[in-house]
C-alpha cells in the first residue's frame, strides 16, 4: 500500500470518528432533565422518600429522523457514603409500559420512591438512567441518558422524628392531614411545624400552630391549611413541609411533601355547584395538530355545560384559559374570530333548568404568540352566586389531570408561510376617487433570519400594485408598515380583496421563496363616479340629505353634525350610513344610527359625533355616505374650525410666584389709594 492510499485511509477513518462523535454529541441532548424535587434531608428509619423529576424532549440537535422519543425504562441509582456505612445500592429497573411518548417541547413528570438503607447516615448521591427508542421503534442514538439528581442527607438522630402526608393532589380549598411520629425512646418536646418550599413560600398554615410534644412511640395529627395559598402557579405545585425539634446537636427534622393543584377557578373548584362541564372538544383547522398548534392556526374549542338544578335556570359565564409555563393566562392574547360565540375568552349564556348548552370558542393563534408549552383549561360559574361559590373547571376530557390539557405552540412547519402579513387595518368602506391609508404588520414566524423581505400589495381589478421592503427581519421579530392606495374614479361598486404577498429567502439579489397564499383584506367600494353621473345605472335616487352643525366647531372639542335623511320616493327604504374623509383632522366617535328605515315621504335624523384634533383649524370637510341596495349617495359637509381657548403656559414655578406677588402689590396699592382719597 503506497503512502497516498495510507493518507486517504487515515483521513477517512478520522472523518468517520469525528462524524460519530458529532452525531453522539448531537443526540446526547435530545432528552433533558427539566427539573427535579427531592427532600433536603431524611432520617434513616423513614424507610423511603419520594423524588419527582420532569423530562423534556428538546428535539434539537437530534440526529435520529423522528421528533418523538418513547421512554421504555428508567433506572434509579443511589450511592451512600459515610464514616459509619459505605455501600452502593440500585433500585430495580422500572419498565414504562406502555412506553410514554415525549414529543418535541413536551414535558413529562415521573415520581420515584427511594429506599433508605437502615441505620445509615451520610450523603446519598442520586441519578437516573433513561432508556428510550424512537417513535418508530428504532434505537435512539442518544440513549440511554444519564442525569444527576440533587443529593439527600441521611441523618441518625438520638431519637427519631418522622412525618407523612395524606395522598393528594389537593385543591386550594382543602386541608392536608400530616402525621408526626416519635419512633425513638425519648420524649420529643417543642415540635414546630413549618413550610420549607423553595424558591418561594406558599404561605401554608398549620393546626395546631403552636409547639407540641410527643411521647415515645406516639403520633400526632397536624392539619396543613391550604386556603390562603398565594404563590401557587396554575397546575400541580409541590409543597415541602417539615417538623423540627431540639437545638444544636440534639436537633431533629423530618420532611415530607405533597402536591397542591391550582385550577382555573379563582377560589378552587366548588364540587357542590349545580353546573358541570359535560364535554370539551378541541380541533385545529390550521397546519398543526389538535394538541400542537402552529402560529396563525385557527382553533375551535367546543364546551358543553349542564345545569343540574331542576327548578331554576342559570345565567352562567364560560371562560377559556391558556396558561404558559410561568403560570400566566395568555388567553386574552388570542385573536377571537367573528364567528366565535363570544368576542373574547368569556361567553355569557343562559341555561334552562335541568338542561344543557354548548358554546364554541373560535380563535387564531397570533403570529407574535410566544412558542412553548401551554395548558388549555375551561371553567363555568354561576353569575348570580359568584365564582367563589359556584365554579367548575374539571372534565373527564382532560385526561392528564382532569383540569387542563397540555398544548404545544410552535413555529410553522410550512416553508411557504415563514413570513406572513397580519393585523391589517384600513377603512372597510371607501369611496371611488379617494385615497385610503392603512397599516399592516409583517411577522417572521419561520425558523430562519431574513436579511430582506419584500411585500407586494395588489388588486388587479382596481389597478393597485405597490411593493415595500424590509432590510432585516430576525426570527420571531415583526415590523409594522404604513401604506396608501388610491381607488380609481372609474371603479364599480362592490367588495374587493386587497392582497399582501411576501417574498423572502433573499440571496444574490433574488427572492427564492414566495408565500404560499396571499394575506387578504376585504373592503367595499361605494359611491363610484360613473354611478353618480348616470342615476339610472346605480346611483341612489329618491333621497335628500340635509346636514347642519349642532355644536361649536373648535379644535380639541366635540363636533356634532345632524343629517336629515328624507325618502322622496314612493316605497319604503332601508339605508346604511357612514362617514369618510375625516381621518386627517378628527376622530369619529359615534353615529346615532348606522342603519335606518324611512317610510316613503318621511324623514329621519342621524347624528354624527366627531372629536376634533387639537391642531386642526380652518375649513375642513368630510363625506356622509348613504347606501341602499349597492347604490350610494355622498353628501359633503364643510365645517370651519376655530382655535380652542388656550391658556398661557407658565412652566416655571418662579413665574407663578412673581405673578402672585404682583397681584398682591396691585391690591395693596389700590387699598392705599382709596384711603388717601378719603383724607
Amino acid at each position: 500500500m503506497n503512502i497516498s492510499k495510507l493518507i486517504s485511509l487515515f483521513a477517512f477513518v478520522a472523518l468517520a470518528v469525528l462524524s460519530l462523535g458529532f452525531a453522539s454529541a448531537q443526540a446526547s441532548n435530545c432528552i433533558t432533565l427539566q427539573s427535579s424535587s427531592l427532600p433536603f434531608s431524611v432520617v434513616n428509619n423513614q424507610g423511603t422518600f419520594t423524588a419527582t423529576f420532569v423530562l423534556n424532549n428538546t428535539g434539537n440537535p437530534c440526529t435520529v429522523g423522528t421528533v418523538a422519543r418513547n421512554i421504555t425504562s428508567i433506572n434509579f441509582n443511589s450511592t451512600l457514603g459515610s464514616n459509619n456505612v459505605s455501600s452502593s445500592w440500585t433500585l430495580n429497573t422500572v419498565l414504562v409500559n406502555p412506553p410514554i411518548s415525549i414529543a418535541v417541547g413536551q414535558l413529562s413528570t415521573f415520581t420515584a420512591t427511594f429506599n433508605i438503607p437502615a441505620g445509615s447516615s451520610g450523603t446519598l448521591s442520586n441519578s437516573i438512567i433513561v432508556s428510550t427508542v424512537t417513535q418508530a421503534g428504532r434505537s435512539d442514538a442518544g440513549s440511554p441518558y444519564t442525569f444527576t439528581l440533587p443529593s439527600v442527607t441521611i441523618t441518625q438522630p438520638v431519637s427519631n422524628l418522622t412525618i407523612s402526608a395524606s395522598t393528594g393532589p389537593f385543591r386550594t380549598n382543602q386541608n392536608v392531614t400530616l402525621t408526626v411520629t416519635n419512633t425513638g425512646n425519648t420524649i420529643l418536646n417543642s415540635i414546630i411545624m413549618s413550610e420549607i418550599t423553595t424558591p418561594s413560600l406558599f404561605g401554608v398554615t398549620f393546626n395546631p400552630n403552636t409547639a407540641f410534644s410527643l411521647n415515645t412511640g406516639n403520633s400526632s395529627t397536624v392539619t396543613a391549611i391550604l386556603n390562603s395559598l398565594t404563590g401557587l402557579k396554575f397546575g400541580l405545585n409541590i409543597v415541602n413541609v417539615q417538623a423540627s425539634t431540639g437545638t444544636g446537636t440534639n436537633s431533629q427534622t423530618a420532611t415530607t411533601s405533597f402536591q397542591v393543584k391550582k385550577t382555573f377557578c379563582s377560589a378552587g373548584e366548588t364540587v357542590t355547584s349545580n353546573l358541570t362541564i359535560a364535554n370539551i372538544d378541541w380541533s385545529n383547522n390550521g397546519e398543526g395538530d389538535d394538541d400542537s398548534w402552529e402560529l396563525l392556526d385557527e382553533v375551535e374549542v367546543e364546551v358543553k355545560v349542564e345545569n343540574h338544578n331542576q327548578d331554576d335556570d342559570v345565567d352562567a359565564t364560560i371562560e377559556l384559559g391558556l396558561y404558559d409555563s410561568s403560570g400566566n393566562n395568555q388567553a386574552d392574547n388570542l385573536v377571537f374570530l367573528a364567528d366565535s360565540d363570544g368576542e373574547d375568552e368569556q361567553i355569557d349564556i343562559n341555561i334552562n333548568d335541568d338542561d344543557d348548552e354548548t358554546v364554541t370558542f373560535k380563535f387564531k393563534v397570533p403570529a407574535d404568540f410566544d412558542t412553548g408549552n401551554y395548558k388549555l383549561t375551561v371553567k363555568v360559574f354561576d353569575d348570580d352566586a359568584g365564582e367563589s361559590r359556584s365554579c367548575r373547571d374539571s372534565s373527564n376530557d382532560f385526561t392528564e389531570n382532569s383540569f387542563f390539557k397540555t398544548i404545544d405552540v410552535k413555529q410553522t412547519s410550512d416553508e411557504g408561510k415563514y413570513v406572513v402579513v397580519d393585523e391589517i387595518s384600513m377603512d372597510s368602506q371607501v369611496a371611488c376617487g379617494q385615497a385610503v391609508s392603512g397599516q399592516f404588520t409583517v411577522f417572521n414566524v419561520g425558523k430562519d433570519e431574513q436579511d430582506r423581505v419584500k411585500i407586494t400589495i395588489r388588486n388587479k381589478d382596481l389597478g393597485i400594485s405597490q411593493t415595500k421592503e424590509i432590510t432585516k427581519l430576525d426570527q420571531g421579530d415583526d415590523e409594522t408598515l404604513d401604506f396608501t392606495i388610491s381607488i380609481p374614479a372609474t371603479a364599480e361598486n362592490g367588495n374587493y380583496p386587497l392582497e399582501f404577498i411576501t417574498e423572502y429567502d433573499y440571496k444574490n439579489g433574488v427572492y427564492r421563496e414566495e408565500s404560499d397564499d396571499s394575506f387578504d383584506y376585504i373592503f367595499e367600494v361605494l359611491g363610484c363616479s360613473q354611478n353618480l353621473k348616470n342615476p339610472g345605472s346605480g346611483a341612489l335616487t329618491n333621497i335628500e340629505i340635509d346636514a347642519k352643525l349642532d355644536s361649536d366647531a373648535k379644535a380639541g372639542k366635540e363636533l356634532i353634525v345632524t343629517a336629515t335623511i328624507k325618502n322622496t320616493g314612493t316605497e319604503d327604504a332601508t339605508y346604511s350610513l357612514s362617514a369618510k374623509g375625516y381621518s386627517t383632522w378628527a376622530e369619529l366617535t359615534d353615529i346615532s344610527d348606522e342603519t335606518i328605515s324611512v317610510d316613503a315621504g318621511e324623514s329621519k335624523e342621524v347624528t354624527f359625533t366627531l372629536l376634533v384634533n387639537e391642531d386642526s383649524v380652518g375649513t375642513q370637510a368630510f363625506d356622509i355616505q348613504v347606501a341602499s341596495q349597492d347604490k350610494v349617495l355622498i353628501q359633503e359637509v364643510e365645517v370651519k374650525l376655530s382655535e380652542g381657548l388656550k391658556l398661557p403656559s407658565f412652566g416655571s414655578p418662579l413665574i407663578w410666584v412673581i405673578v402672585l406677588v404682583n397681584i398682591v402689590l396691585i391690591a395693596l396699592i389700590i387699598v392705599v389709594a382709596v384711603k388717601l382719597s378719603k383724607r
